[in-house]
């Protein structure tokens, strides 16, 4: 006993380099432990987001299987509709003007065309609103007719003729 009171058993060239072993030992020990809580931690947060990208995943292909059924439904032709009477399109309206411009009546138009006479005074009233007279008229898409020996004149009433022609003349 007498011999571990000693301070001398410090200076035992053996003592040192055993407990600095032994301290590097309990040292690592420590670090192992740490360093598998910190895997353990690192693992389920690994697996927390493993599973929330599941669910988003899940989640995503429930959304496109519903629009892609959507999608099949919106491509599938739609029931005919049920008209009543006939209706009004573009080429009927351009028969209507056709006619009236070659000169026929409203009610000869509705009676060929088989509509009333009022859609067909709707359509020419609609079309004079919204064309110039010139432009729906019949004598406004003929070029005008000049009488023989008549000069031509331009739009301000002045006479065309060249002043060549009228010093032959």
């Amino acid at each position: 006993m007498e011999k571990l009171m000693n301070p001398l058993f410090l200076v035992n060239p053996l003592f040192l380099p055993v407990a600095v072993l032994a301290l590097v030992a309990f040292l690592q020990f420590g670090l192992y432990i740490a360093l598998r809580r910190e895997v353990r931690e690192m693992r389920k947060s690994y697996e927390a987001k493993i599973k929330a990208r599941r669910e988003t995943k899940d989640s995503l292909r429930s959304e496109m299987l519903q629009i892609s059924e959507e999608l099949v439904a919106l491509n599938q032709p739609a029931p005919a509709a049920v008209s009543i009477g006939q209706s009004m399109n573009l080429s009927r309206r351009n028969q209507v003007l056709r006619m009236h411009l070659r000169g026929d009546s409203p009610s000869r138009i509705a009676g060929a065309l088989r509509i009333s006479k009022s859609e067909v005074d709707l359509l020419l009233k609609v079309h004079r609103t919204v064309m110039p007279p010139a432009a729906w008229s019949p004598a406004g898409n003929a070029p005008a007719q000049r009488r023989v020996g008549e000069t031509p004149r331009t739009l301000d009433g002045e006479s065309q003729v060249s002043d060549t022609v009228a010093e032959t003349a």
